[in-house]
């Protein structure tokens, strides 16, 4: 005779498998996470309730100076300004009593001693007590900004596989069987279970027990089989969850006999499921508050995700993306058939030029407009086939501030080299049309009197119209550029059809296309008024604050440019008068160095009469001492014109670069 047993292991290989895959998703979240961490170009930090970094990015040692592992335990405090440490302990306050900051600014101090300017967006988990931040160094793009929530990585791996036992219950006498591993699952003896379904009901957290009753009692009516989560009151004080299943079986009559099931322990798997949530649900903080464009791109080169960041920056939404070919999208057409090819590439070989580094390409918006990118590309763990994820940064404004300063430096230079008036005012104007090019700028110079506004430059405008206002007169009501000269600020006419400052001069503008005018007055170090800096559009608009603070940066080279050049103009003005009044003075002039020896003389000096030399020469003597007097006859004696009289013995003082005359 032989006796055996079978078990269907259906539910548990199914448990198994789920247990499997949360484990794979959850690695599959650490990885992403750390991808995040690792090529975020903003710092994302971790901090605790008592103000020091619990995590820290990457990133942290290019905008702070500070490696990340130099961080981790040091207060954050440390690394303000001193200034901002008071505003920013207030903003700390309120972000631990649940009010999140999504653009807070403050400096920290770089570790070689300059203040970076940051942009924060933080906020506090009480579940974890922790707050978590993103920051962005905003020092030159005060002019190109927020909150990136990053999950720190305290996830860990599933590590037990749910473990399953068997239970039976007979209807008759109410007795209720546990098989050994239901027994470690409670975490009780054999001798500690009374048997019965009260005893184990117990166990069951009281919140779940009507709806485990509620679910028995279908079984036990033969109407469902049971399948129910609960949990369960461990003895330590612990919560566990487990998974029961169940069966009726009937009697060769036909009647219900036995409720024969299994219970699983699944406390593992929930931990799990609620940490890929909360792992998930941080992610999805983390790529929808990100200040990066964080695009992501399959092996096929379709478009997965799309985060608001790349939806702001490019103008597609989400939803118009998502399943599409990158390339299509993103990319200008001279920059698909690389694209394709490097991506076929790398899917096919595992090799690629750009997986890692940062790139500066460009990139293409929704309306075609295309603008530089900084952008860089990983893959996501190792996946078969590869998920590309790229971090894009729109770098416009960072191009344009490169070119501004380039192009400030270069007219410095030449103002320094006394290039003309005319060619630096030029380039001023040229250096703003490049920036803004839908702009037509115009310099205006006021007359002497400062009364009337005189052509200065204005390359882009037509020559007739820079004519008709050349000679001006400048006050209230004509137009934005007489008017800003006469008023001594700024004035913005966004329309000049119909705007009544523009009205004696707006029939002229209109008939050169021209139909907004900015005006700027350019001012000397004593706030006397110069000249005008204008920008005219050829539709109505009004300025952005980065135009205008272009504009007084534009202002302030013209009026160092005008007086640069007016200083010139007047040293000339001086060393001329100085040149006629020494060459054509009636008396002898000359000038001697700290040696005695001439630096320069008139004609004077030897070509008048004897007598008058000699009385010259004994009125300049009478207050020299003789040793002084014979050195510097001395000295001058070999050094004396062809035609110096051979009678002449005076000897004038030899006072340092002097210039004196003889008469």
């Amino acid at each position: 005779m032989a006796a055996g047993s079978l078990q269907d292991i259906t539910d548990r290989r199914r448990n198994e498998d789920a247990l499997r895959e949360l484990t794979t998703r959850l690695e599959q979240s650490l990885v992403m996470q750390r991808l995040v961490m690792d090529n975020s170009l903003d710092v994302i930090c971790v901090i605790d309730a008592n103000g020091r970094f619990a995590q820290v990015s990457a990133a942290s040692e290019r905008v702070w100076g500070y490696p990340a592992k130099d961080l981790v335990g040091r207060a954050f405090l440390d690394l303000v300004h001193p200034d901002d440490r008071g505003r920013t302990l207030r903003a700390n306050a309120d972000i631990l009593s649940g009010r999140p900051t999504f653009d807070f600014r403050n400096r920290y101090m770089h570790k070689d001693g300059h203040a970076v300017t940051m942009q924060w967006s933080s906020v506090w988990s009480a579940r974890e007590r922790l707050v978590f931040s993103v920051a962005r160094d905003i020092s030159l793009l005060e002019s190109q900004s927020q909150a990136l929530l990053h999950a720190n990585d305290s996830l860990q791996r599933a590590q037990d596989i749910a473990r399953m036992g068997a239970w039976e219950l007979e209807i008759a006498t109410g007795r209720l069987s546990w098989s050994e591993q239901v027994y470690r699952i409670f975490r009780v003896k054999p001798d500690e279970f009374a048997g019965t379904f009260e005893a184990m009901a117990l166990r069951v957290h009281p919140d779940d027990l009507p709806m485990l009753q509620a679910a028995q009692a279908h079984a036990l009516r033969g109407e469902a089989e049971l399948d129910v989560q609960h949990r369960i009151l461990l003895p330590d004080g612990g919560i566990g969850h487990v998974h029961e299943r169940a069966r009726l079986l009937r009697n060769d009559q036909g009647a219900p006999w036995l409720l024969s099931g299994s219970v699983q322990d699944i406390t593992e798997a929930k931990r799990q499921e609620a940490l890929l949530r909360d792992s998930e649900q941080r992610m999805r903080t983390t790529v929808y508050s990100a200040f990066d464009c964080i695009v992501t791109m399959d092996a096929e080169g379709d478009i997965r995700k799309f985060n608001p960041a790349a939806e702001r920056t490019f103008g597609y939404r989400r939803d118009q993306v998502i399943g599409r070919k990158l390339a299509d999208v993103l990319l200008p057409p001279e920059h698909r058939a690389a694209h394709t090819q490097g991506l076929s590439r790398h899917v096919a070989t595992g090799k690629a030029k750009v997986l890692g580094r940062r790139l500066e390409m460009t990139a293409m918006r929704t309306d075609g407009s295309q603008f530089p990118v900084e952008l860089t590309i990983t893959v996501l763990g190792e996946t078969t086939p590869p998920v590309y994820t790229g971090f894009l940064r729109d770098i416009t404004e960072a191009k344009r501030i490169e070119r501004m300063e380039a192009g400030q430096r270069e007219i410095l230079a030449g103002i320094a080299a006394r290039r003309p008036l005319r060619e630096s005012l030029e380039a001023i104007t040229r250096l703003y049309e490049q920036q803004y090019p839908a702009a037509l700028c115009s310099v205006l110079l006021l007359d002497e009197a400062g009364e009337r506004v005189l052509h200065g430059a204005a390359p882009s405008l037509p020559d007739t119209y820079n004519l008709a206002l050349h000679g001006v007169a400048i006050g209230e009501g004509v137009g934005s550029c007489g008017t800003a000269a006469a008023r001594g600020e700024r004035v913005v006419v966004s329309d000049i059809e119909h705007d009544p400052l523009w009205k004696d001069f707006a029939a002229l503008a209109l008939e050169h296309g021209l139909r907004a005018c900015w005006s700027t007055p350019v001012k000397s170090a004593e706030g006397r008024v110069l000249a005008t800096f204008a920008t005219y559009y050829r539709d109505v608009r009004e300025p952005s604050a980065t135009e205008l603070a272009a504009m007084d940066s534009m202002a302030a080279m013209a009026a160092m440019a005008i007086e640069q050049d007016g200083a010139y103009r007047q040293l000339a003005l001086s060393e001329q008068r100085f040149r006629s009044l020494f060459e054509e003075h009636p008396d002898a002039v000359y000038a001697l160095d700290m040696e005695g020896r001439f630096t320069s003389l008139n004609g004077h000096l030897w070509n008048r009469p004897r007598p008058r030399r000699r009385a010259c020469s004994a009125a300049c003597s009478t207050s020299w001492s003789r040793r002084n007097s014979a050195t510097w006859y001395a000295r001058i004696s070999r050094r004396r014109p062809a035609a110096w009289p051979a009678t002449m013995n005076s000897r004038p003082s030899p006072r340092a670069a002097a210039a004196s005359t003889c008469g």
